[in-house]
């Protein structure tokens, strides 16, 4: 039975090269084609993380999840989270 994970390797790396070629960036790090490409992914994560913690659903104060215990804090936040997605999409 086997029980090693995934590893997704670029098809163009070769020979012994493949053991690195998982960490490998193809755009510099901080470069402008990198904040071209991952400032306006931010952006939305930011702004719906703001939309998150303000108004009614306000996932950010604890009496609006009294359940005691981490896990079942985190199953609630999931669940926030799911239906404050789905008013982002109806709206």
């Amino acid at each position: 039975m086997c029980v090693a994970g995934s590893v997704t390797v670029p098809a163009d790396a070769k020979g012994a090269d493949w053991r690195q070629a998982k960490y490998r960036q193809d755009v510099p790090y901080l470069h402008t084609p990198w904040l071209n490409t991952y400032k306006p992914i931010r952006s939305h994560n930011e702004g719906a993380n703001g939309r998150f913690k303000s108004g009614t659903l306000d996932i950010g104060n604890r009496k609006h999840r009294p359940a005691p215990g981490q896990v079942t804090q985190a199953l609630f936040l999931a669940l926030m989270l799911t239906v404050a997605n789905l008013r982002t999409l109806e709206t």
